[in-house]
């Protein structure tokens, strides 16, 4: 069976503009605001992670540990526009020294292309001017690149 066939959770799924007029504002500067992640170390320039992470934004999760959550993206980009993020922040790849996490990130990684049963896919981070959210996350992604997007 397909992934876009498969339900996973009955959590709605947030699209289009809906959860992003809480963020919008935020990005043309890229300044967001200061928050705090579960470690409690104040994040800046990330408002969008923060907000997920914190659970104040609702996304439709497919598989989380301790430190690592992957979820549908809230504004996708592909058919299928997933995002791996670790809790804990981390500004983008060159800051994780933490082998440990990088596994459990990967490990997530792998269990959500499994749970969903994704045969071909993209897997992409970000850093410097091409980030957006400045906090480590992965996108998994497969299928037509949407229109407009």
């Amino acid at each position: 069976m397909s992934y876009w066939h498969q339900p996973v959770l009955d959590a709605p799924i947030y699209v289009g503009l809906a959860p992003v007029a809480q963020w919008i504002e935020y990005l043309p500067s890229k300044q967001g605001v200061a928050g705090s992640n579960p470690a409690g170390r104040a994040m800046e320039k990330d408002y969008y992670c923060d907000e997920i992470i914190s659970g104040n934004t609702p996304v439709k999760k497919i598989k989380e540990t301790k430190n690592v959550l992957s979820f549908y993206h809230t504004a996708p980009s592909y058919e299928l526009h997933l995002v791996i993020v670790p809790k804990r922040h981390i500004a983008d790849l060159s800051e994780l020294s933490d082998t440990k996490l990088l596994g459990e990130i990967f490990e997530v990684i792998r269990a959500t292309i499994e749970t969903l049963q994704i045969e071909t896919y993209r897997l992409i981070t970000n850093s410097g001017d091409y980030q957006d959210s400045k906090h480590l996350h992965f996108h998994l992604v497969s299928g037509k690149k949407l229109v407009n997007k």
